[in-house]
């Protein structure tokens, strides 16, 4: 039997991913881009010469658009983590939200039975379901940011190997 779109078991729990609003969405990019973006932490780069994680995820042997959105999981949760806890701000001024509300952000369209997520109910104990369920609302709400991602990953990845 399958799932419906935006729904996802993980572990015993089927949880509910429904869309960001735009203005939501951007919040949460505009905080985590330079992250993302930077030319040391670019997804091209950490694919190819990145964490063991994200290399065997290159080079596994799954779809594209599957490799693709894992990838770009791993760098978004890193970009994530690289935050400060709360607001901080830009080498030119600007206040940018914090890791914390930017995870609320994120968890504020999923959904447990019908029911809000709530951060205490849901995850206490189980902080990597709670770093998943993350990833899950970042691979839904941003897929289109990465697509085309496996096609580059492989380039690089067989650029990289010696002859």
């Amino acid at each position: 039997m399958s799932l419906p779109v935006g729904s996802k078991k993980i572990g015993d729990v089927l949880y509910t991913f429904s869309m960001l609003p735009a203005s939501k969405a951007m919040e949460v990019w505009s905080s985590i881009e330079s992250f993302v973006v930077n030319p040391g932490n670019s997804l091209s780069a950490i694919a190819a010469v990145g964490g063991k994680q994200v290399q065997a995820i290159a080079a596994a042997g799954m779809p594209p658009h599957e490799k693709e959105e894992l990838i770009a999981t791993v760098t978004m949760l890193s970009a994530l983590s690289a935050l400060p806890e709360g607001e901080w701000t830009t080498p030119d001024g600007r206040r940018m939200n914090g890791r914390q509300r930017i995870i609320a952000i994120l968890l504020s369209n999923v959904s447990v039975g019908g029911q809000p997520v709530d951060v205490d109910t849901n995850f206490t104990g189980r902080l990597k379901v709670l770093y998943q369920v993350l990833g899950e609302a970042m691979r839904f709400n941003f897929a289109d940011f990465f697509s085309g991602l496996a096609a580059v990953t492989d380039s690089l990845l067989s650029a990289a190997k010696p002859a």
